[in-house]
């Protein structure tokens, strides 16, 4: 049996086998997730505020070779709702109209769609200095609204990471063009595919920022094994996505390989 025969199989079971593979509608809210873990409060809030630091990276890092993905980044912020999203969980009654977290990133829109209009770019140091202080409000965030305890936890961590793994293959799936066999023709929306490769990198520094004295002690050593076999896939994962490798391996091997050992080593549900 060859390989393409071996990850059709694979597929399949996936998509028919395994209920949870749910499919929404619009793309940008598709699921593809193959393990439901548990929705934790903590988990959730940590994986917004990740995707929002990521994207206000790629503002920043846009700024001197294309500014015009800068301001639509800033615009895909309004869209996919992130400072509400953040706001509604450790603030309910502020997000809508006010706040820290709100006036600054309005604040940075408002300068990003000026200087997107007049074609300006001498305000380009000063919009990345923003960016980095929005950066910061967000660390405070975390600082005063979720406990110090939770950002050690690896479980907590590990549920933040498989949020943004299928953030990740989420955006990848809207932001390419790809064949019926699931080979990239082309980038669709760059913004959906830079969000696709900034979320894997940023779940690669996630894992290796984790704590392994766990997996060091009391004879854990099959432990460590499945972390640095995690390390690897991971790894994986970030170059198919920013070589633009087939969706459908990738798929596989984010369910296969990664999510279930995730769910095996973190003992998640």
């Amino acid at each position: 049996m060859n390989n393409k025969r071996k990850e059709i199989i694979v597929l399949i079971c996936i998509v028919v086998v395994i209920p949870t593979v749910i499919y929404f509608t619009s793309p940008i809210n598709k699921i593809v997730c193959a393990h439901t873990f548990s929705n934790d409060n903590a988990a959730s809030l940590l994986s917004i505020m990740e995707e929002y630091k990521e994207e206000l990276n790629l503002i920043r890092n846009n700024l001197d070779s294309n500014f015009t993905l800068s301001h639509l980044h800033a615009n895909n912020v309004i869209d996919q709702g992130y400072i509400p999203r953040i706001a509604n969980q450790i603030y309910s009654t502020e997000s809508p109209k006010g706040g820290d977290l709100t006036n600054s990133f309005n604040n940075l829109e408002g300068d990003l769609s000026n200087m997107y209009t007049n074609n300006n770019s001498l305000a380009i140091n000063a919009i990345r200095t923003q960016t980095g202080a929005i950066n910061s409000i967000v660390d405070n965030c975390k600082k005063l609204f979720v406990d110090s305890h939770v950002n050690d936890n690896n479980t907590i961590n590990a549920l933040t990471i498989n949020n943004l793994l299928d953030s990740s293959l989420r955006y990848y799936e809207s932001g390419t063009n790809r064949d019926s066999n699931g080979n990239v023709i082309s980038i669709k929306n760059p913004i959906y595919y830079q969000n696709a490769v900034g979320f894997a990198n940023r779940s690669v520094q996630l894992l290796n920022q984790m704590d392994t004295n766990q997996f060091q002690q009391n004879g854990a050593a099959a432990d460590m094994s499945l972390f640095k076999n995690l390390q690897n896939y991971f790894v994986i994962f970030e170059n198919y996505i920013d070589h633009t490798q087939n969706y459908n391996k990738i798929m596989v091997l984010l369910h296969i390989q990664i999510k279930a050992n995730l769910q095996k080593l973190f003992n998640l549900k």
